[in-house]
């Protein structure tokens, strides 16, 4: 873990070095340290030759464009869990991702707070996590999912047989049928907690999710703050 330590772009040689050359490394935490696009790239090379890699927290490391390390990531079978929070990884990235989780990556969890998959890679994405079914834990809050995409991964996370926690914050899903994929969701066993805060939820649509939630079988938290709730769904 080598988080907060104000890393530049002349470090991820170094940091990429470490991987290559470290053979029970399962673990690198490089979160908030000013890497720039310079730690995807040679990080997505770096992934190319390491196998022992289970867990990359990257989170806010000022990653414009992940292509390079999407790319690299799709030969790694033992990665599970990968934070890239507060990044911006672009649409086109996350498709690359969904293509690379396809060809084996199996992540059980993925951070992608404000990544910007857009409507193109949350589709990707969820066609990617169709395909394994084992993701457990998604956040993809604020990356400018619609209502339609969010009802494809609501609905390909239903085929994760253990998946606990979801989380579609700051997302604009004013308009989609999302309640008909939540309820398909919250027949898991496994789910414990659903924030969809801040999502723009008209009130026939809240009243619908929460209908939902409440035929989870052991949901023991949702959050439905930020949205516009009237009356309808107050009652509800």
């Amino acid at each position: 873990d080598v988080s907060w330590n104000m890393a530049t772009a002349d470090c991820t040689n170094a940091v990429a070095a470490m991987l290559v050359g470290n053979a029970t490394l399962e673990r690198l935490v490089i979160s908030n340290n000013p890497l720039t696009t310079c730690i995807g790239d040679d990080l997505g090379k770096a992934l190319k030759a390491n196998r022992t890699l289970k867990s990359l927290e990257m989170q806010a490391v000022g990653l414009m464009d992940a292509n390079s390390l999407f790319e690299g990531m799709s030969g790694h079978p033992g990665l599970t869990a990968l934070n890239v929070n507060s990044n911006t990884c672009t649409p086109k990235a996350w498709v690359k991702f969904g293509q690379s989780m396809s060809a084996g990556i199996a992540l059980t969890s993925l951070r992608a707070k404000s990544a910007d998959t857009g409507k193109e890679g949350a589709s990707a994405l969820a066609a990617a996590i169709r395909s394994q079914k084992v993701m457990t834990d998604l956040d993809v809050s604020g990356c400018n999912i619609g209502a339609s995409e969010a009802g494809e991964l609501l609905e390909a996370l239903s085929t994760c047989k253990d998946v606990t926690r979801v989380v579609l914050v700051n997302n604009k899903l004013k308009g989609g049928d999302v309640a008909r994929s939540l309820a398909t969701l919250c027949g898991k066993s496994a789910l414990d907690f659903v924030d969809l805060s801040n999502c723009e939820l008209a009130d026939e649509s809240a009243k619908a999710c929460m209908a939902s939630l409440v035929g989870g079988k052991r949901v023991a938290a949702f959050d439905l703050s930020g949205n516009n709730l009237g009356e309808t769904s107050g009652s509800a």
